[in-house]
């Protein structure tokens, strides 16, 4: 799949992520528990949510008070901004790990070359949509980079 087709598959799903009810989003942000390497992140930045090293202690979702001290701080993007990327960054994240199957099933595709093309070309369509979020909404998203570190590109 080319760039024109992610960016194409990008403005529908953004429109169609637009579409859903608020309550999607407040239940992502409000069932999301932040690891502790994020944690180690946030503290080195110097922009940790008072409360937050607790709840990463104890394993609990995100309060609706940390995540606006995450958005007034920068970690972390406001709703609007969410609703615009969510899917397209769901469908990024699948076709990543669509593609990452190649790398853990390498035996099974050394004679099946039409397979393992596709299973690659799913790692470069992550690529492309990310990029494609990035350009139209200003997120970076973590697929882009690590399709770029996979060399497949």
């Amino acid at each position: 799949k080319s760039m024109k087709e992610a960016e194409v598959l990008y403005w529908k799903l953004s429109a169609a992520s637009k579409r859903l009810p608020d309550e999607v989003y407040t239940s992502v942000i409000h069932s999301k528990v932040i690891a502790e390497q994020d944690l180690a992140l946030f503290h080195a930045l110097g922009k940790t949510p008072a409360g937050l090293a607790e709840s990463v202690r104890n394993k609990e979702p995100l309060t609706p008070k940390q995540y606006k001290m995450m958005v007034d701080d920068g970690i972390a993007i406001p709703t609007d901004r969410m609703k615009e990327v969510f899917l397209p960054e769901l469908y990024a994240s699948i076709s990543y790990t669509l593609g990452r199957c190649f790398f853990y099933l390498k035996d099974k595709y050394t004679e099946d070359m039409a397979a393992k093309d596709r299973l690659i070309k799913s790692i470069q369509h992550a690529y492309y949509v990310s990029v494609q979020i990035k350009k139209h909404a200003g997120v970076s998203v973590l697929h882009k980079y690590l399709a770029e570190a996979n060399a497949l590109l």
